[in-house]
């Protein structure tokens, strides 16, 4: 008997459209939580300046990166400095996720008939790259990543809304801290 808590391997489309935007949609409460970070990083005075500033950059890279500089140098302090790890790990989970992000909002779908009926994926699109063709003979394909299956596409939505989550409560800690300091 197949688990109940894991989500079929087979979708309709309607399924596999919607498992798409409910976890491209939860992506929204990470660069949330990301910007209401930033501005405790930076302790600062101009929440909506700050929060505008960050929500200005569409690289989630990119502001990984201001999160990083800024907890860089709050983390200095020996107030915070055993903080570090934590953010640490925090960030890393961020870039998987960011990752897995971009392929569900980047990736085009790809069907296939089984013997169950058909089966739904999305899958990176082959690039053709001028710089690849350069004595060649012709074009070349960048090489795709694996598919991403529907139970894959499923999880994707708990996963970023654990991320959410632990951003905040990381938040959360570092409010409670700066107030108490």
């Amino acid at each position: 008997m197949p688990d109940a808590a894991l989500p079929p391997a087979h979708s309709t489309p309607a399924e596999f459209a919607e498992a798409i935007g409910r976890a491209v949609l939860a992506w929204q409460d990470v660069e949330l939580r990301c910007a209401h970070l930033y501005v405790w990083l930076l302790d600062a005075r101009n929440a909506q300046g700050a929060i505008s500033s960050i929500s200005t950059i569409h690289s989630m890279t990119m502001r990984s990166m201001m999160l990083k500089v800024a907890a860089r140098y709050l983390f200095q302090t020996p107030e915070f400095e055993d903080l570090t790890e934590e953010f640490e790990d925090l960030m890393s989970s961020m870039a998987a996720c960011s990752r897995l992000r971009n392929r569900l909002s980047h990736s085009e779908v790809a069907e296939e008939l089984t013997e169950n009926g058909w089966a739904y994926k999305l899958q990176t699109p082959g690039i053709e790259t001028a710089a690849a063709s350069i004595g060649k003979g012709g074009g070349s394909t960048r090489a795709k990543s694996q598919p991403l299956d529907f139970p894959t596409i499923k999880a994707a939505e708990g996963q970023f809304r654990a991320l959410a989550e632990n951003l905040h409560s990381f938040e959360e800690q570092l409010r409670e801290r700066m107030e108490s300091v």
